[in-house]
């Protein structure tokens, strides 16, 4: 499994939103960090959302994804946020957000309950 460093800052000028990066070097020893994941979270309260998920293409089935949804998922939970929802871009989306735990419902919208 890829080791990875996340990276997360507010959006200016968006309210309650914040950008998350991953990367597989550590920036902090002076070497160049490529993103090979990111993406812009949402949320208020209780609810959250996650606008979408995208991981480089030579990391696509390395668990990237996966740990990135996870960190993603502590960090709301840690900030008060008991349920998420998003909506999947295509079928391989859906069945990765499945594959998460997360449920369908009856619009294009999945939600899952931390």
């Amino acid at each position: 499994m890829i080791r990875l460093n996340f990276y997360i800052e507010k959006v200016d000028g968006v309210p309650n939103a914040y950008f998350i990066q991953a990367t597989d070097k550590d920036s902090l020893l002076g070497e160049y960090a490529e993103s090979i994941a990111d993406t812009i979270f949402f949320y208020k309260g209780k609810v959250g959302r996650i606008d979408r998920i995208k991981v480089a293409d030579s990391k696509q089935g390395s668990g990237v994804g996966k740990q990135m949804v996870s960190y993603i998922e502590r960090y709301m939970n840690k900030h008060g946020v008991k349920e998420i929802y998003l909506e999947p871009l295509d079928k391989k989306a859906e069945n990765f957000w499945k594959h998460m735990g997360y449920k369908q419902l009856k619009d294009k919208n999945m939600i899952k309950k931390l």
